[in-house]
Formats: structure tokens, C-alpha cells, sequence
């Protein structure tokens, strides 16, 4: 899912730490902190993120992350932004077919559990991940212990 790939792609993303400075005169001057050394750069916090997740509606069914293809066919299809606490933070309408309450409801439930799932997987990766890094691995003749 786009989604989850985007999660990934922003987890390792570093920005480098910024100092801004002032001068007598009042200029303003930005140094750029040297990114090669260690914890000199900005790790980005996502959890406050919205998970964004697409619905499309294409006959009786529904798609959920669809491409283009799919897009290309559905009668509607909706973004939505689902927090952590699966409460919704942004909702987008493409194409010209309506909705009724019951459909609606039904996309929204679909979206609520995709994004419970991409969170959840995204969060037991990233806690997996934090796990590796603090467990040091040694080797013995080649072979890790």
C-alpha cells in the first residue's frame, strides 16, 4: 500500500539541524550543522500522522488503495486521513457519482481498518526494528550469534 510505503520512505528520512543565528545588526544567519556527525540531524515524529488511506466504489464493491486503472472505472472514490485513534483528520471526494448515508458509512468503516492496519504493522516493524538495534549481535567465525 502507497500508504505504508510512504511511512517507511519518511521513518528513515533525516533532516539536518539548523541554527539560526542573529547578528548586531539584526541580519539573520541559518548554519547548517555538519550532517556527518553523529546527532546532527532531526529524526521526524509520526505519531501524530494521519494514515492516508483511498476508497473507490466501483459497481457493488468497493477497492481499497486503488490504481489507476481501478480509479479510472470507480464512480467515486474518497481520501481519507485517520489518526491514531481512528478519528478522521481529512476527507477527499473524487468523481462525479453520490453517496448514500449507508455506502458512506460503509467506505468509512473500510478506510477506519485499513489504516488500523497499516498503523499496526508500521508500529510492530518500527518496534522489531528498535529491538535489532539494541540487541548487539556478535560473530563467531563468521556465524551470528
Amino acid at each position: 500500500m502507497c500508504a505504508l510505503a510512504v511511512r517507511f520512505a519518511m521513518r528513515s528520512s533525516k533532516l539536518p539541524k539548523v541554527v539560526v543565528k542573529s547578528d548586531d545588526n539584526g541580519q539573520i544567519e541559518l548554519d547548517v550543522v555538519d550532517f556527518n556527525l553523529e546527532n546532527n540531524f532531526i529524526q521526524l515524529n509520526f505519531d501524530t500522522l494521519p494514515c492516508f488511506v483511498s476508497v473507490c466504489k466501483i459497481g457493488g464493491g468497493f477497492v481499497i488503495d486503488p490504481d489507476l486503472k481501478e480509479e479510472s472505472i470507480a464512480q467515486v472514490k474518497l481520501i481519507f486521513g485517520i489518526d491514531q485513534y481512528e478519528q478522521i483528520r481529512y476527507v477527499n471526494k473524487d468523481g462525479f457519482g453520490s453517496l448514500d448515508p449507508e455506502t458512506l458509512n460503509m467506505m468509512i468503516d473500510m478506510a477506519k481498518q485499513a489504516s488500523k492496519n497499516i498503523l499496526d504493522y508500521f508500529n510492530q516493524s518500527s518496534d522489531r526494528d528498535n529491538r535489532n538495534k539494541t540487541t548487539k549481535k556478535t560473530t563467531t567465525n563468521g556465524i551470528m550469534n
